[in-house]
């Protein structure tokens, strides 16, 4: 039978407050972020990049729903919009003003800038280690929880889905960084696509063996680990791929041409 959500456990209403508070302070910071990089770069293309990732919060529903996500309500949650029988709270839709498009805004620009295979990687686990910490604290603040048969949980969090998490941030990043070049005019505007594209790529495409397996209760613990380790694979083989349009060294400087002074 498939797992059965707490629908039963209250709401933390003091958690609700501090997760809505501070999720909002950092989409306006990244906000302002995307205004100055936009200015600075004189081009719209961050705006571009952010605006991808707010769009993925339509497949919220769809995550939560699949990965076994249950926001605590009874009737006390700051709520948006229900789908799959579950209302998103209002925190939901600020946190994808920052967490996708914004952090894949951060990748983007180092890109921009140069940034090497090496680097990526690096910011690849700066990136875990943000996506990791938010969810751990927004579970032990008492707002949602991951039911199931989750494998490799840590103080609530199953940990093993921050690595789609993070992945498909950068693989968004670089695919916006080596597309956006080629658009112009009003074609700019299908880059629009691009993190969502990357959400479902790595989200369900990547995830879609544990999905399978942990969807019934139950199943034997080998099968369940086993699914995840070809889940955490096939992220990693994702990032791989993303990794190789990244130039491997910093490139060389332009040579300095020694000039003689005629008279």
């Amino acid at each position: 039978m498939p797992p059965i959500p707490p629908v039963d456990q209250p709401l933390d209403l003091t958690g609700q407050t501090v997760l809505t508070a501070a999720t909002s302070v950092v989409a306006l910071g990244f906000a302002l972020f995307t205004l100055r990089l936009c200015l600075r770069r004189r081009t719209w293309a961050p705006a571009l990049l952010l605006a991808s990732g707010v769009l993925c919060l339509v497949l919220e529903p769809v995550y939560d729903d699949q990965f076994h996500i249950w926001f605590h309500d009874r009737g006390q949650m700051w709520g948006t919009y229900s789908a799959y029988g579950m209302t998103q709270p209002v925190w939901v839709p600020i946190t994808y003003a920052w967490c996708y498009g914004g952090l894949a805004l951060l990748v983007w620009r180092r890109l921009m800038d140069g940034m090497t295979r090496a680097g990526l990687l690096r910011m690849t686990g700066m990136l875990w280690a943000i996506f990791t910490v938010f969810e751990l604290v927004g579970i032990n603040l008492g707002v949602y929880t991951y039911f199931g048969d989750h494998p490799l949980r840590l103080f609530g969090l199953p940990i093993w889905v921050e690595i789609p998490n993070t992945v498909l941030t950068v693989v968004a990043a670089v695919a916006f960084a080596r597309l956006e070049p080629l658009l112009h005019g009003i074609g700019r505007a299908s880059l629009l696509a691009v993190v969502p594209a990357a959400f479902a790529m790595l989200s369900f495409g990547a995830a879609f063996p544990t999905l399978v397996v942990i969807s019934e209760v139950g199943r034997p613990t080998a099968l369940v680990y086993g699914a995840t380790i070809v889940s955490l694979a096939l992220a990693v083989a994702m990032l791989h791929l993303a990794v190789q349009a990244v130039p491997a060294d910093a490139p060389a400087p332009e040579p300095v041409l020694d000039t003689v002074e005629v008279t």
